[in-house]
């Protein structure tokens, strides 16, 4: 029943929006235009539109929707960031959140979701920055809230750092950084190339790497560095950066 339209070959996709292992040793993938797959070391299970989206709306408009965040709260739900707003899954079923829980835009950004060290849920839209209050979810409650301290950002990305600050990425505004009491704002000014974010990354000594339109651009906190193909980089188009586990 779990078939994918897609591809027949035994993979999951050709196109994959994000991937995330959670804390059983499970894969998740979010194909581009589909619902999740989970894989378990055994098997790939396709879950339906229907079952994911919680919604009998068989139209075109679910066809095109995408995963572009996976993550892990620590009471072990997982959580979906789409075009279509937050979901969670608690091992049993989806749940959507949409705009009469609070997300008054529903465009979750890539690698958008951030569950941070204390177990905060923060959700990055296409309009700004929204949490998640779990005291008030209940079947139709206004669970998510905007976080005001930020302006409706287009987010690309959240990431907390080693010493506790969240960053969020944006499309046109730079990257934000929140110690818990004020907002600063990086813009490309300050040398974040040409004002945009896409993917973030703190290394080992501090530095934190950003991705942006042309190239790439290391912080360590007093100075920019950027990287272009002038420096040997590949290509102009950069939607990710890894930091090497070694």
């Amino acid at each position: 029943p779990d078939h994918n339209p897609y591809n027949d070959s035994g993979l999951v996709s050709q196109y994959i929006r994000s991937i995330f292992q959670d804390s059983k040793g499970n894969l998740w993938f979010g194909p581009a235009g589909q619902s999740v797959v989970r894989y378990d070391e055994k098997t790939l299970k396709y879950y339906s539109r229907k079952e994911f989206f919680h919604s009998n709306d068989s139209t075109s408009q679910d066809y095109s929707i995408s995963v572009h965040a996976i993550a892990e709260d620590k009471k072990s739900n997982i959580w979906f960031g789409t075009d279509q707003g937050a979901i969670k899954y608690d091992g049993k079923t989806f749940r959507r959140y949409t705009e009469k829980n609070g997300l008054s835009n529903t465009k979750v950004g890539r690698k958008s979701i951030l569950i941070d060290k204390s177990g905060n849920i923060w959700v990055g839209t296409h309009g700004g920055i929204f949490r998640y209050n779990p005291s008030a979810d209940s079947t139709d409650g206004r669970c998510f809230s905007l976080f005001n301290l930020l302006p409706a950002i287009n987010v690309k990305g959240i990431m907390e750092d080693n010493t506790g600050n969240i960053w969020f990425a944006s499309e046109g505004n730079g990257v934000f950084r929140y110690d818990g009491k004020a907002i600063n704002n990086i813009t490309g000014k300050e040398g974040l190339g040409d004002n945009y974010a896409g993917g973030m990354a703190q290394d080992k000594t501090g530095s934190f790497w950003f991705t942006m339109k042309g190239g790439i651009c290391r912080y360590d906190g007093k100075t920019f560095t950027e990287f272009t193909t002038k420096d040997g980089l590949g290509g102009i188009e950069f939607w990710g950066i890894y930091i090497e586990q070694s």
